[in-house]
């Protein structure tokens, strides 16, 4: 008897020693997963929107179109308006947000900017570089779109500044999903004694021009 309690206390002991054991040493938590770190992004395009000291909109070469943040007091070019190409160059800050950090004009300017006067007045009969106010019968003006009505008239932001308001009518041909905001590129006739150029066509642009055909 006296040798079947000694071996009792023993395995007690041993139990009591290995549970003491476990509990001294918990099972550490499983390490965090290591936050993603952002990187920089290079990228170039045209530019369908740009709002000066705030954001960028670029249309990449594979039709993408992409918003990036400017960093603050980033050096813009003066050549920078929408239809530019452009090179630009996104670093992270100290916040974490990705924010571009340089804007490189590519290659040459069609049309060179003038920078648009906060006071610029929208009026009918707005000058156009291809001179809507002469008798040329066919003109071709690329902007951007500042107010559209269905059926009745669009209003187009030139690259001078400038805004023009063209009329629409049945023969007036537009592309599927118009809305302001859109660069385009607008071919109107002028008839005399008209207070607006007439819209024959309006396309999406691919680049800054502007032409003017005489009828």
């Amino acid at each position: 008897m006296k040798s079947l309690a000694m071996f009792l206390a023993i395995v007690i002991g041993a139990v009591a020693t290995i549970a003491a054991s476990q509990e001294a040493s918990p099972t550490p938590p499983p390490a965090p997963t290591p936050r993603e770190i952002p990187r920089s992004v290079t990228s170039s395009g045209e530019i369908v929107r740009y709002d000066a000291g705030k954001t960028i909109v670029i249309r990449q070469s594979d039709d993408r179109v992409v918003t990036y943040e400017l960093a603050p007091a980033v050096p813009v070019s003066p050549e920078i308006h929408v239809g530019r190409r452009v090179a630009i160059t996104a670093e992270p800050a100290a916040d974490g947000v990705v924010r571009v950090t340089s804007v490189t004009p590519i290659g040459p300017d069609p049309i060179p900017a003038a920078p648009a006067s906060p006071s610029a007045s929208v009026t009918p009969n707005a000058e156009i570089p291809s001179a809507i106010q002469t008798k040329t019968q066919t003109t071709t003006a690329y902007g951007t779109i500042t107010a559209y009505e269905p059926g009745q008239s669009i209003s187009i932001l030139l690259p001078n500044g400038k805004t023009v308001i063209c009329a629409i009518d049945g023969d007036s041909a537009l592309p599927t999903g118009i809305a302001t905001g859109k660069t385009v590129v607008v071919r109107t006739i002028t008839r005399p004694g008209a207070t607006r150029p007439l819209v024959r066509k309006v396309t999406y642009s691919t680049g800054t021009t502007i032409t003017k055909k005489k009828g």
